[in-house]
């Protein structure tokens, strides 16, 4: 007949600092109001740079920067000014990248 002494040391003994402060992060509160009225973000940060607002290198101006990969296959429109909207996107095949960019009049605008 085999026993198994197991001896519990130290490390392995709960700790009830952290028990407590673990369990005041979770319960059934009311969250303060302004947690949910704060306006979001106008845009994520990393959708803020796009290739299409930087400055073209002086080496060849019809190349522009690599795009980072979270920008690929976001439509990007500009606001509206003297009656055309820009809206442009950049797609990505293999190692190609390809940025296509629209021009539209609005309508009644001459």
């Amino acid at each position: 007949m085999y026993f198994l002494d197991i001896n519990i040391t130290g490390d392995f003994d709960l700790d009830d600092d952290k028990n407590d402060s673990a369990d005041n992060m979770y319960g059934r509160f009311i969250p303060d109001i302004d947690e949910y009225t704060k306006e979001p973000p106008p845009l994520p940060p990393h959708l803020r740079h796009i290739i299409l607002n930087k400055v073209p290198p002086s080496v060849d101006c019809r190349l522009l920067p690599v795009p980072q990969h979270v920008a690929l296959n976001h439509l990007y429109c500009t606001a509206i000014k003297d009656g055309m909207m820009v809206l442009g996107i950049t797609q990505r095949y293999k190692q190609k990248f390809v940025t296509t960019v629209y021009y539209s009049l609005m309508p009644g605008t001459n």
